[in-house]
């Protein structure tokens, strides 16, 4: 729980105004140079923190602001590739139009997905392009079936749990 927390907590800086406008580039248009398994950009600087992360391995975290969106790209230590994506950001939009705070009702209507459940992680919805909706509901964050107006709190990709699709 420590660690969701953690991730939580770091994951991405929201818009403090929570500017959501349409003009926003896509993640396909914005981060297309980033994608897992590739090596991590030269110029980032690693956080203190070290993240527990769905493989139940220590990932180092990066921050990367790219075009007004904050991400954080989780890597294996010393390995040097990107490992996972994380953003909090509520102007990220995914290529299937999903955006943080959205319900999972909107995130079903758009997508036709239906949600997973890890226990002590949370719920998520797989998309098409590799990105993922999670949710999280109650204090173990897996509290009951996902109700229809959970918001989504974070999208993600990981190499370990959500494989991208190719």
């Amino acid at each position: 729980m420590t660690s969701l927390l953690l991730l939580l907590l770091t994951s991405c800086t929201p818009d403090p105004e929570g500017n959501t406008e349409s003009n926003t580039p896509s993640v396909t248009e914005s981060v297309a140079f980033l994608d897992l398994g590739n090596k991590l950009p030269p110029d980032l600087k690693k956080e203190e923190a070290q993240l527990l992360f769905f493989s139940n391995a220590f990932h180092e975290q990066y921050a990367l602001n790219h075009a007004g969106i904050e991400y954080r790209l989780l890597a294996l230590p010393d390995i040097g590739t990107i490992n996972g994506i994380v953003c909090k950001d509520h102007r990220f939009v995914t290529p299937e139009g999903v955006r943080i705070g959205q319900t999972l009702k909107e995130v079903k209507d758009l997508t036709g997905g239906k949600y997973k459940t890890m226990p002590g992680f949370g719920y998520w919805v797989p998309l098409s392009s590799g990105w993922n909706a999670v949710f999280f509901q109650g204090a173990s964050t897996t509290d009951g079936p996902l109700a229809s107006d959970a918001q989504v709190s974070l999208v993600a990709k990981s190499m370990q749990f959500w494989p991208a699709k190719r």
